[in-house]
């Protein structure tokens, strides 16, 4: 079960909350006024999230390409092209 704080003790405890979060892995909801505004996350599972949300974005791009029937090394030869005309 995931830990929920205010704002306020997240402001109150901010160090203790990090400490806590990263030594056991563990995502910290905060509210405000009893509704999610925000998570607090150890940096691992930032970086875990953020990989696979650029994952997730090459696959919806590779669906989109064969969808439109271009190819990878189409695209990347126009992509090249384009990057070459600049300034």
């Amino acid at each position: 079960m995931k830990k929920t704080v205010s704002v306020a003790e997240a402001k109150r405890d901010l160090t203790s909350l990090i400490r806590y979060s990263e030594s056991e892995n563990e995502q910290i909801v905060i509210t405000k006024r009893g509704k999610p505004v925000s998570v607090l996350l150890g940096f691992k599972e930032y970086e875990k999230l953020h990989k696979l949300s650029a994952y997730a974005g090459m696959l919806r791009l590779s669906k989109e390409l064969a969808r439109t029937g271009v190819s990878a090394s189409e695209l990347h030869s126009q992509s090249r092209q384009e990057l070459e005309k600049r300034p």
